[in-house]
């Protein structure tokens, strides 16, 4: 992000409210883990301070890896991350500069028991995905790039509340939107593709599925 201030585990957010980049999955985490023991647990409200008002990825990110998380298993929270999603998605696809939500969404909390319960399933897969995530085919990542990603997200996240009727259906949904937030966390053009891809293919399956 382009004259951001680089994030540190340690420091967990910003005093000041300026937008702090993440290079990487686990400084995230760590981020978000280290606020968690803080304030005893973490609300929207909390990432939105942490990572800047106009930090869209990490907005999406959270949502997403929530319901990728053994969390998305809790009734109607499915149906929440997916609402949060598209409100945030669309404002990207508009072109907002600064994500707008609602007071009751930005506080909602996850205690500190439903987080560090996310961080145990969570924290081993980001030392793996941290190793073949980087900065690269920036074109992918351009603001147009990032207006598509957003209006998948907003598909994507339409299919959660249905696939919440089937427990831990929306996991699958969740992968996609954490593959695009960290894409655009981490400015990844070759992890935009590969989310694209798994969108169509998911599409294809949930067609077939139906028709077939």
């Amino acid at each position: 992000m382009n004259g951001a201030t680089r994030a540190s585990p340690a420091r967990a957010g910003s005093d000041e409210g300026e937008e702090v980049r993440f290079d990487s999955l686990g400084e995230l985490l760590d981020a978000i883990d280290a606020r968690s023991d803080r304030d005893d647990g973490v609300t929207l409200d909390t990432v939105q301070d942490m990572a800047g008002r106009s930090a869209f990825g990490p907005m999406i990110l959270l949502p997403g890896l929530i319901a990728l998380s053994p969390l998305s298993g809790i009734p109607t929270l499915p149906t929440i991350l997916g609402t949060i999603v598209i409100l945030i998605a669309a404002q990207l696809v508009l072109g907002r500069h600064e994500i707008w939500l609602p007071r009751r969404l930005l506080n909602a909390r996850l205690s500190r028991e439903r987080v560090d319960k996310g961080m145990r399933f969570l924290k081993p897969v980001a030392r793996t995905v941290d190793k073949v995530i980087k900065p690269r085919l920036a074109f992918a990542t351009k603001d147009f790039a990032q207006r598509g990603a957003a209006l998948m997200c907003i598909i994507v996240a339409m299919t959660m509340p249905p696939l919440e009727l089937l427990p831990f259906m929306a996991t699958s949904a969740g992968l996609i939107l954490s593959i695009f937030g960290l894409a655009i966390t981490v400015r990844d053009g070759v992890l935009m593709l590969v989310a694209l891809a798994l969108t169509f293919a998911g599409a294809g399956g949930l067609v077939y599925w139906f028709f077939f």
